[in-house]
């Protein structure tokens, strides 16, 4: 058997390591830990003969190709080349403008050399139907309806926002949520405001769809999060009214007993409050001031004296 020299070794090791940077299939390199996490903006429109983009990642330095790329269906590419050099800022940030003029509409994936991020940045066009926006993007099951605000454009008085999401089930396979609005207000063309009601919805990332009269529509991806709110502290404490006066008749020297009724107590959260007082046994002659207390599940305590 031939041993190998250090040298030859040495060599080898450096190829399997360059080899596992190219065919790993993690859209980075590892010779220089190149990732690409996001654009800003994140879309231009068709009728921009210039739009400034900035990546945000990792690893980025001078002498990088740049690049928006969407892979067609029939197996070619339209590719966005920058219209001049890439700058870069740092080893976190660089920065290129496009020509979208006459762009495909799509959505492209942003390549920095091997590294890629899927849909990272939409060529729209300027004329037609788009959302950009919903706000808040965010809304509780446990709370009550989320009232939002849709920008977008060409949106119409008949417009149609929604939300919707697909689950997978192993029983019954892909599911289609969808949320429609309890109210909808058409404001202009590039607004629209809508109430969702989230009460017993599925959590997660839904898409904001606007559908237009023509049955035409626009799907803003993973843009509105379904969350379970965390129940605050219960600080607020009972309400109670006593029971009105009572006046008893001398039953014997050492005192006399009286029934003193039952106070009105309420609470917004526990149904059975806890109720005491501090009514002795059997009442003396002359006037008592009787306090009653009532106690919810937190600990929040009321008083009213009778």
């Amino acid at each position: 058997m031939r041993s190998k020299t250090p040298a030859t070794l040495a060599w080898q090791v450096c190829a399997l390591v360059l080899a596992f940077g190219v065919l790993s299939g993690t859209g980075m390199t590892e010779a220089w830990a190149v990732s690409v996490n996001y654009a800003d903006p994140s879309f231009g429109f068709d009728n921009q003969s210039s739009v400034d983009v900035t990546f945000y990642g990792s690893g980025f330095h001078d002498g990088m190709t740049v690049k928006l790329d969407k892979h067609l269906h029939h197996g070619s590419h339209a590719t966005l080349w920058p219209l001049s050099g890439v700058h870069v800022v740092s080893d976190s940030e660089l920065r290129v403008s496009f020509n979208l003029s006459g762009a495909y509409l799509a959505n492209y994936t942003l390549w920095v050399d091997d590294a890629w991020r899927n849909n990272g940045f939409e060529v729209r066009d300027a004329d037609g139907l788009w959302v950009s926006s919903i706000s808040p993007n965010r809304g509780a099951t446990n709370r009550p309806p989320v009232a939002t605000t849709i920008t977008g454009n060409t949106f119409q008085s008949g417009s149609r926002p929604m939300l919707q999401k697909q689950i997978v089930n192993n029983d019954k396979g892909v599911q289609w949520y969808t949320i429609y609005p309890t109210s909808t207000t058409f404001v202009s063309s590039t607004e629209l405001q809508a109430t969702f009601d989230l009460a017993g919805q599925p959590t997660g990332y839904w898409d904001v769809v606007v559908k237009q009269p023509n049955g035409t529509h626009y799907s803003l991806t993973s843009a509105f999060e379904v969350v379970v709110a965390p129940t605050p502290p219960d600080t607020t404490p009972p309400t109670i009214i006593p029971p009105a006066d009572v006046t008893a008749e001398q039953a014997n020297r050492d005192g006399t007993a009286v029934s003193l009724g039952s106070p009105q107590v309420s609470d917004d959260r526990d149904p059975n409050p806890t109720v005491t007082n501090d009514a002795p046994a059997v009442f003396p002659l002359g006037f008592t001031t009787v306090t009653w207390t009532a106690t919810d599940a937190a600990g929040n305590t009321a008083t009213a004296t009778q």
